[in-house]
């Protein structure tokens, strides 16, 4: 087996964390943080797989990426154990908003133009906040809240609360680097 993509889990001295399972399946499990925590691991969403990538919104709500053609965005609550799909052909980039119980995820619902999507994780409203430099996927919050992305050797900025074009702030293309 293995694992991959460990993070806090907000409120709780736990992480989660993504297992490939000796049978490939692959599920969002929980363990408490210390030494002591091996064997005390469960499952949070037995039937849901294969779970690709997740982040908290909050302590109680996760997003997740479930891979397939198209690929879901899924809510999770952790004390329901309720799955709900809330929109198909996303980005594997997820993030919590700093500052906030809420989650960005990338849509991909139109072929030419991706947007960085805020979700409330409560309400299950989704909504653009930034158009994605053309083939550019990944991304990630600055603690001021701007976002940050690669393109080619480029990185690129911008600020939500203000305009959402991005700016350039280096070019490492320069240094080798060509696919940020």
């Amino acid at each position: 087996e293995s694992e991959y993509s460990a993070s806090e889990i907000p409120g709780a001295e736990a992480i989660a964390f993504i297992r490939v399972e000796r049978d490939s399946a692959q599920r969002l499990w929980r363990r408490p943080a210390g030494n002591s925590a091996r064997g005390r691991e469960r499952v949070l969403f037995p039937a849901l797989r294969p779970v690709g990538y997740h982040a908290w919104a909050d302590s109680v709500h996760v997003v997740m990426y479930v891979l397939g053609s198209p690929s879901n965005l899924v809510i999770g609550d952790v004390r329901s154990g309720r799955t709900d799909t809330v929109m198909v052909n996303v980005g594997r980039s997820l993030h919590r908003i700093p500052g906030s119980s809420r989650a960005s995820f990338v849509s991909k619902a139109y072929e030419e133009n991706w947007y960085v999507m805020e979700l409330d994780v409560t309400t299950r409203e989704a909504r653009p906040i930034a158009r994605l430099p053309k083939g550019t996927e990944d991304y990630a919050w600055l603690p001021d809240g701007r976002l940050i992305a690669g393109s080619g050797g480029r990185l690129l900025v911008a600020d939500p609360s203000r305009s959402a074009a991005w700016e350039e702030v280096a070019d490492l293309s320069s240094a080798g680097l060509g696919a940020i």
